[in-house]
């Protein structure tokens, strides 16, 4: 069975899976990688794979294989979606897309200063000046979506959930600390009750922390 076929029959009405193969300049290899996504909010989530070969078909012989051995018990672990077709998660994950555009900008803009040969003072002006009115429009946007929420649902999106505190250090879950209590400063005078989600948020993840012996 082919390969797109393969990844097919795995799909269900929560998860979508791809695959991307790609020659890998690097490793000098080619590489293949297969990703699970949700379909309400096509984030990428834990599971899927890469593997390298030399040879391209072998490597798609491989990674057949691979799925047959592997989606099952990936696919069996996320079970169903967390906060399925939920407004709040889709303002989160906005929130996470615009701070790693805020990164990516960063890391780009010093390297262009860094090589004075790649981007010329008016090219860096414009493109500061066209990142800050894209940075502007999405705060703005982010805001407005945040206000149509109830308190109800705007407190919800604050609220780390439990498995988070199972793995503190796990890349996934730090994405959820990271966006839920960031996701704060984007509410316009939030309510008493908003505040005192947030802070006890805060407050809660500190005493996991300090049982780690984290500072």
């Amino acid at each position: 069975m082919s390969l797109k076929k393969i990844i097919k029959s795995f799909e269900s009405d929560y998860y979508r899976i791809f695959s991307i193969i790609s020659f890998n300049s690097d490793a000098g290899k080619w590489m293949g990688k297969i990703r699970i996504m949700r379909k309400d909010t096509d984030e990428v989530v834990r599971g899927g794979f890469r593997i390298f070969d030399e040879d391209k078909k072998n490597l798609e012989k491989k990674l057949v294989s691979r799925c047959l051995e592997k989606l099952p018990d990936d696919l069996s672990k996320l079970g169903n979606p967390y906060e399925w077709q939920n407004k709040g998660r889709e303002i989160l994950l906005r929130y996470l897309a615009l701070k790693y555009s805020i990164t990516s900008f960063g890391r780009s803009y010093r390297e262009a200063f860094e090589n004075v040969n790649s981007m010329n003072e008016t090219e860096r002006t414009e493109n500061f000046v066209s990142f800050w009115n894209l940075l502007l429009d999405e705060s703005v946007a982010l805001t407005r979506s945040i206000e149509l929420l109830t308190e109800e649902d705007r407190c919800n999106m604050l609220r780390l959930p439990k498995f988070v505190f199972d793995n503190l250090s796990d890349p996934w879950n730090l994405d959820e600390i990271d966006s839920r209590l960031g996701i704060y400063r984007f509410i316009l005078n939030p309510s008493q009750l908003e505040k005192k989600t947030y802070n006890n948020q805060k407050r809660t993840l500190r005493k996991h922390y300090k049982k780690l012996g984290w500072s």
